[in-house]
């Protein structure tokens, strides 16, 4: 974040953009921030000198770039395990009650006919 009345944009408004002001008041050609014309209107007048005087040694306060939580990484991976759990015990219980089902009726997993009933000794 810039702050009126810092022209060299180093984040504090100090001598130097108060310099910057004096040296170049009551011009009006090719005016624009770097030269101390902070409210953009062709000029540096005593407006733009104002807003060097009223944030004098004044710091700009950096703004923070937006971070996830980490909490929000760990909940998301737990939430994936967790769904790739359900399906893979899903896939699971129709396997054993498709072999369950087979085996009942005489047949192995491949359809080929068993010598014995499950349910008979051998």
């Amino acid at each position: 974040m810039v702050l009126l009345g810092d022209a060299n944009a180093d984040g504090t408004v100090d001598g130097t953009d108060l310099n910057t002001v004096l040296s170049n008041y009551n011009q009006t050609t090719g005016m624009n921030w770097w030269t101390g014309d902070f409210n953009q209107d062709g000029s540096v007048d005593g407006t733009d000198l104002n807003y060097v005087l009223s944030n004098y040694n004044q710091h700009a306060t950096p703004v923070a770039a937006a971070v996830p939580e980490p909490s929000t990484i760990v909940l998301a991976v737990a939430g994936l395990a967790a769904l790739l759990a359900y399906a893979w015990r899903k896939t699971k219980v129709k396997r054993n009650s498709f072999r369950f089902v087979w085996t009942r009726f005489g047949m192995d997993t491949l359809g080929r006919q068993l010598n014995c009933r499950p349910n008979e000794p051998k």
